[in-house]
């Protein structure tokens, strides 16, 4: 127990107890006698001598109530405490994760039932927000303030600062989980712009200047409610000088789950009816793990696999000291227990080392149709011969992934060039439809007359595409890929120049169009030094050791994958990588970049962003969460929606014409997305003991739900009722 305001309780009490104390000596205590003679009065005549000061005390239980309420008060004037949390600065900002893995259902118990990690992150900070000192005499004038701000993809400020404790709780009470990965970035942001700038006095002026990019004021303590899977912790520096942050961890150390983290579909280019669905599963269990993959076509079950995916590897790290020296055995036994799990069997090695995370078993499933039609595909995980959920399994979010998938074609390509023999030769390799060479005069004729518009995708040599480039990409709607040259900086890559000989040194081995391939080999002679701008539509799918040599630009108009360097001065064509790099570029960006491929994929947290027919009217979306809204369509018919908060299938239906994978039901059109959890990191629920941020080490508080009590209500509480009984013994003179 601790009290605020001790020494005013007990100046309260050092005047109040004797006051009482000396009225009691001085107060009259006549009584009525009745005698019969006067022989008598001695009896009488002692009494009187009571209103003599100083005289002993009579045994008086109305004495010893007024005592109690005096105590009672006196005490609450020095507001005692419960578990009382220290809090050193009168702002706090309250951070609280609502991402995915916060849907996990190990945050604790009401009523009996299991409740979410988010649930539990609310009911702590709600402790914390009653922890605040409120303003007025008994807490010296000083009231503290906090603000709201919840994150996950995306942050969002619920609160600004305030002392009001009311509007802080309903702030809390809003907050509902988003289905998606989590980002601290932008929370820090917000945190950030909501302090004071700080200011400087201009010299000549006199005048105070605000400093752009500082923050002033007093140091403030930011409390972040998290399981601590942050993957991005480590590059946000949470605090400034002066403040301080508490990690309040939610959820279990060692909570199971096994999760879809992927999904994707492909059809092979020599038969295009034959549909391979991949299905990848991750397990954080030490133990492996027995799953039932069940698989549906347009809600029908087609196939049931099952599989065992391997235990997770536990990863140790070793314990040094702030100065970076290792930690002795006998430091570390004391540290950390005697050992990175807590318990000591495992000897000195042990002492010095800590469980850091988990590598978890990654399995998965392949499931081979012959499909020509579009088909909505979903997968869900069961307990083996069960057919019933997961038992045991604390994140149901990721047990389950959807799919949108193309109806089979062969694409139709413009080839674009002056006489590039390997990309001929590599074009003329495939079942293509349709392939057709223009030269760049030739094609740019084509694009005036409109008659490029009839080809799936441009591949184009040395050439950037033609047309009104669309403002976010800087390239003109259509499918591309590019070789030998490098779009405006409009889509997120700027060029540096010629550069000099390197190699592939790295490369997104998850990607379609890289998926399965080995780089390591190609050497470039002359390179061609790009950057591609953070937040941009541009990403990059492989690196030289001279800087992005693979990118792709993906918006909802236009979607193209640029090689900026020229293939003609490098080894790639003569790599059996060259041929497969160059199928499965054009299949990307003409089958799943095209309407109804994985561009309708989508995470949670995420925009959702199309284009309709230019016709389309009385645009609806519905979605998973009760989700039916209008959306408004732009003249050349792209719309934007979200961010997305659920994982789950949306569908959006307009009046109009439909495009050419779209469906029509009962007179309207109907075009299909998918919302996937799709993250490993997220999948990992088992939650950190210590949170690493960009300027910090910092260990859990413990994930107690029991915050700070004031106690000096219930003591005024119990002192009204003392009074009243006090009152009561009074007026029926039961003992005086």
């Amino acid at each position: 127990m601790t009290f605020l305001t001790p020494w005013l309780g007990i100046l309260a009490g050092a005047i109040a107890l004797p006051t009482l104390l000396i009225l009691y000596f001085l107060k009259l205590r006549r009584r009525d006698i009745e005698i019969s003679t006067t022989l008598l009065w001695k009896k009488a005549i002692q009494d009187l001598q009571a209103n003599a000061p100083f005289q002993k005390l009579r045994r008086n239980l109305l004495l010893f109530l007024q005592i109690l309420i005096l105590l009672g008060a006196c005490f609450a004037l020095a507001q005692p405490r419960l578990k009382a949390q220290v809090l050193q600065t009168q702002r706090h900002i309250i951070l609280i994760d609502r991402s995915g893995s916060m849907t996990a259902r190990d945050g604790g118990q009401v009523g009996g039932e299991l409740i979410t990690r988010l649930e539990e992150a609310k009911k702590q900070a709600e402790a914390t927000i009653d922890s605040l000192r409120e303003g007025g005499v008994l807490s010296r004038g000083v009231s503290d303030e906090a603000m709201i701000i919840a994150f996950g993809t995306n942050a969002e400020v619920l609160q600004p600062f305030t002392s009001d404790k009311a509007t802080l709780k309903a702030a809390l009470k809003a907050i509902e989980p988003i289905d998606g990965p989590t980002r601290i970035d932008e929370a820090v942001r917000l945190a950030k712009a909501h302090r004071p700038t700080r200011t400087l006095q201009d010299s000549t002026t006199g005048q105070a200047v605000a400093v752009e990019g500082l923050v002033g004021g007093e140091p403030v303590t930011i409390h972040l409610f998290t399981d601590g899977r942050i993957p991005d912790a480590t590059q946000a520096k949470v605090t400034v000088e002066g403040d301080s942050l508490m990690y309040h961890r939610v959820g279990k150390t060692d909570a199971p789950n096994v999760g879809i983290v992927a999904i994707r579909s492909d059809r092979a280019f020599e038969n295009p009816d034959r549909l391979n669905v991949f299905v990848g599963i991750e397990n954080n269990e030490a133990q492996a793990r027995g799953v039932d993959v069940e698989l549906m076509i347009d809600g029908v079950v087609s196939g049931i696999k099952s599989t065992s995916i391997p235990g997770a590897t536990i990863v140790r790290e070793e314990a040094t000291n702030p100065d970076g020296t290792p930690v002795s055995a006998g430091e570390g036994a004391a540290g950390n227990g005697g050992g990175a799990n807590g318990g000591g069997a495992n000897g000195a090695a042990a002492a010095t080392t800590r469980v850091a995370d988990i590598q978890p078993g990654v399995g998965g499933v392949v499931f081979p149709i012959d499909r020509s039609e579009s088909a909505l595909v979903s997968v869900r995980l069961r307990g083996v011969n069960t057919g019933e959920a997961l038992e045991g399994d604390v994140l149901p979010l990721d047990d389950a992934a959807w799919l949108v998938v193309p109806p089979a074609k062969r694409l139709s390509v413009a080839f674009v060039t002056n006489g590039n023999v390997y990309l001929r030769a590599a074009l003329e390799g495939y079942p293509l439809a349709r392939l057709q060479e223009f030269t760049p005069a030739q094609y740019e004729q084509a694009t005036r007359s409109g008659k490029i518009a009839e080809f799936d995708v441009v591949v184009l040599d040395g050439v950037l595409p033609a047309g009104a480039p669309d403002a976010n990409t800087g390239l003109p709607p259509g499918r591309f890929v590019i070789f030998g040259a490098v779009p405006p900086p409009a889509s997120g890559i700027v060029d540096k120049g010629a550069g000099g000989p390197g190699g592939m040194v790295d490369w997104s081995r998850d990607h379609p169009a890289l998926r399965g391939l080995a780089l390591d080999s190609v050497v470039i002679v002359k390179s061609r030094l790009v950057e591609v701008t953070p937040r941009s539509a541009a990403t990059v799918l492989a690196s030289a050791d001279t800087g992005p040599a693979v990118i792709e630009v993906a918006a909802a108009q236009t979607r193209a994958i640029v090689v900026p360097f020229d293939i003609q001065e490098s080894y790639w064509p003569f790599d059996a990588s060259f041929v497969v790099f160059v199928g499965r570029a054009i299949r990307h960006v003409g089958d799943d970049g095209a309407q109804g491929g994985t561009l309708r994929a989508i995470q949670p947290g995420r925009v959702l962003s199309d284009r309709l027919p230019s016709d389309a009217t009385s645009v609806r979306i519905e979605g998973p969460g009760g989700v039916d809204a209008p959306i408004t369509v732009a003249p050349d018919g792209s719309f934007v929606y979200g961010p997305v908060e659920r994982v789950g299938v949306y569908r959006v239906r307009w009046n109009g014409s439909p495009g050419a994978m779209d469906a029509v039901v009962s007179g309207r059109n109907v075009r299909t997305y998918a919302a996937n959890l799709g993250d490993s990191q997220e999948s990992q629920v088992a939650a950190k003991e210590q949170l690493d941020v960009a300027e910090q080490r910092v260990a859990a508080t413990g994930g107690s739900t029991e915050g700070t009590r004031n106690l000096w209500p219930w003591l005024l509480l119990a002192a009204l009722g003392v009074m009243l009984l006090e009152w009561y013994i009074f007026n029926r003179k039961v003992y005086v």
